[in-house]
């Protein structure tokens, strides 16, 4: 029960923090916790260059603000439970689809996803 709860919680600050910022949450699925620039959202072509070089900065400081939200959620008496996170970063191609007749989803495949989740 604690563990869900501290899930939970952590999952609410993610996304609180990835709105603040103005990035895109894809999903979490199990331990993913997937975020990307606007252009997946926008498209393709909708940064320039250097837009897209200034939303690379903002993943990378939108990445140790999770890691570091992360290490102040506890959950329980005697605030034992902690969860540990790393992230992943790649920039690259990729191919995103909706997959699945029942309970379709929206999911991005391709090395480059690959690459960050290692």
């Amino acid at each position: 029960q604690h563990f869900l709860l501290l899930i939970g919680h952590c999952i609410s600050m993610f996304d609180q923090v990835v709105t603040e910022q103005g990035l895109c949450k894809l999903e979490h699925v199990g331990e993913d916790y997937v975020v990307t620039s606007t252009c997946v959202r926008d498209g393709p072509n909708s940064l320039s260059q250097t837009q897209f070089k200034e939303e690379a900065v903002r993943l990378v400081k939108l990445a140790q603000v999770l890691i570091d939200v992360s290490k102040k959620l506890t959950v329980g008496e005697s605030n034992k439970l902690r969860l540990h996170f790393r992230a992943g970063l790649h920039s690259g191609p990729c191919v995103g689809a909706i997959a699945g007749k029942h309970r379709r989803f929206y999911r991005l495949f391709g090395d480059t996803v690959n690459t960050a989740a290692r």
